[in-house]
């Protein structure tokens, strides 16, 4: 199946655009139709080179560049994995769901806590978090993983009012959303959410084990119950591999 992927790739002599160009361009696109999907196995550059009839500089030079876009990394073996997968689509749903899609994909989910702490919070996060100064709140900074690799990093405001029970319940590596239905009796009604694309920090990249400026997509939520409460502030960290396009609409954003 990866090699009649390969083989359908269709590389122009006569063009101007460089050969290995071409070859970028076509993987990308395999990869963005979903053709190759998260975790397929490329073949090694010779093997590439002789199914394209192609220079194995040309398979090199695009192999390192769609490494540097962390599209796919090396493997021991001389092949290359896909580690592109999409979670834009994901991105207007409830956090969790995202999680869920981890699963789906076949991975074993891990929580890392990074950092938990209970606050008053400062004038300045009262209008980041939306929670007045008054209010106690518990926050939780944590790693979520597939398979140990980190996917997205998410850090997690809870007003303690409305959950007094999370202060001693909550250790840092539960399914927060679940609890939160179960012992609040809240339902998740609506959310206030704003995403913005980033560059890391030099703490941000050694947490994914990134170069300093590479991409990101933060993504800021505000979440209501069904009596209008703001119940959680979250701001979710998605790495470039695992999302380089996004496109949402204002009410994808905001409603």
């Amino acid at each position: 199946m990866i090699k009649e992927l390969i083989s359908s790739i269709h590389i122009d002599r006569r063009s101007s655009i460089p050969i290995y160009e071409q070859i970028r361009n076509d993987i990308q696109s395999l990869i963005a139709s979903k053709k190759l999907t998260h975790e397929s196995i490329l073949p090694p550059i010779h093997e590439f080179s002789k199914l394209l009839e192609v220079p194995i500089n040309d398979v090199l030079t695009a192999f390192n560049l769609l490494t540097g876009l962390r599209y796919i990394i090396p493997l021991d073996n001389g092949s290359y994995r896909v580690t592109f997968y999409d979670l834009h689509s994901d991105l207007h749903k409830p956090f969790y769901v995202i999680i869920d899609q981890i699963v789906e994909m076949g991975m074993s989910v891990s929580i890392v806590l990074l950092e938990r702490k209970v606050i008053f919070p400062t004038v300045e996060e009262s209008i980041l978090y939306g929670f007045p100064t008054s209010e106690r709140l518990l926050c939780l900074k944590r790693l979520y993983c597939g398979d140990q690799r980190p996917f997205f990093m998410g850090e997690h405001v809870i007003p303690l009012s409305i959950f007094p029970m999370f202060e001693e319940m909550i250790k840092g590596n539960e399914r927060l959303y679940p609890l939160m239905i179960q012992h609040g009796k809240v339902e998740m009604n609506y959310v206030n959410r704003l995403a913005e694309a980033r560059v890391m920090s030099p703490t941000l990249s050694n947490t994914f084990s990134s170069k300093p400026g590479s991409p990101y997509l933060e993504v800021s939520s505000k979440m209501y119950d069904q009596y209008h409460r703001q119940i959680e502030f979250s701001s979710i960290s998605l790495i470039a591999n695992y999302s380089i396009e996004l496109t949402l609409s204002r009410q994808q954003l905001f409603d």
